[in-house]
């Protein structure tokens, strides 16, 4: 049962890493794991009545506010074009499947 318990939420969240990181990006990917610490500490206080002190509220708008800063100059400098513009593909020609090396390497 402990094995289950470790190993399932482990394979589920590297999926879900890769996943996201397929489809947002590494920048604004790795923003967003900013609000981890919030997210438990929000939790905290609605299940289990733990203080939310001005601290804590202080640092839930420090982190949002990276947050959203990363993610806006992330999408200013974002290409309007698609991805696969850049690519080489011309009509008719079949895109290549994308390599996880090749889209971190281009973010």
């Amino acid at each position: 049962a402990a094995v289950f318990a470790a190993a399932v939420p482990t394979i589920i969240g590297y999926g879900l890493y890769w996943w996201l990181l397929r489809r947002v990006g590494v920048t604004a990917l790795n923003a967003l794991l900013f609000l981890v610490a919030p997210a438990p500490a929000a939790a905290g206080t609605v299940l289990f009545g733990e203080p939310l002190t001005i601290v804590t509220v202080a640092g839930f708008a420090l982190c949002a506010a990276g947050v959203a800063l990363v993610l806006a100059s992330e999408a200013r400098t974002r290409p309007s074009a698609s991805p696969e513009a850049g690519r080489g593909g011309g009509p008719g020609q079949a895109d290549a499947p994308e390599d996880p090396a090749v889209l971190v390497r281009r973010t």
